[in-house]
């Protein structure tokens, strides 16, 4: 009776912030935490195409602005990296495809000049050979004086675990794709 309880709680609370402090990933300059979760995802109208399903995944770093071409490119100048859009794929990358049509190139956001059901992302996007980081709307393009835009036609393979260490080994070039744990 009449005792204080300050100080057990403060000492429950040190406890909790330790706990706390030992499962929090150690800081990566220029990057945020997105911890691990849950979240819905897909269409909420019943949309066959996307169905509405819990998603649940590890935690991962991401940048906290976007990878810039000039850092892009000072990475590329670094390592001598090549993306899957200079590439052109292989059979085991696209089954089926005949070879003829083995092309070097990425799908472009192209405004369609009517209105079109928004669904059909192929009347949004096309694939143009030669579109790349460097020829971001293909042959023509480029991206001088956008060295501070971010980088495009970066794939998914591109940031996969295959190169997460030589993209890490290159982070004084400030070129951290999004790197997931």
């Amino acid at each position: 009776r009449g005792r204080r309880h300050d100080g057990g709680v403060r000492a429950h609370g040190l406890v909790l912030m330790l706990a706390l402090a030992a499962c929090s990933p150690p800081e990566r300059p220029g990057m945020v935490w997105i911890p691990a979760g849950r979240f819905w995802m897909g269409s909420q109208h019943g949309n066959p195409d996307a169905p509405l399903h819990e998603v649940e995944l590890d935690g991962f770093w991401i940048d906290s602005c976007e990878v810039t071409n000039a850092q892009f490119a000072a990475f590329v100048a670094a390592t001598g990296f090549v993306t899957d859009a200079e590439k052109r794929p292989s059979p085991e990358d696209v089954p089926g495809l005949p070879d003829d049509q083995r092309i070097a190139g990425s799908l472009v956001f192209t405004p369609p000049p009517t209105a079109v059901d928004v669904r059909e992302f192929w009347t949004w996007w096309k694939f143009v050979p030669g579109a790349d980081w460097r020829h971001p709307s293909g042959p023509g393009s480029s991206i001088q004086d956008k060295d501070d835009h971010p980088v495009v036609h970066v794939s998914w393979r591109d940031r996969s675990e295959e190169h997460t260490s030589e993209l890490q080994s290159h982070s004084d070039l400030v070129c951290r794709l999004l790197l997931e744990k």
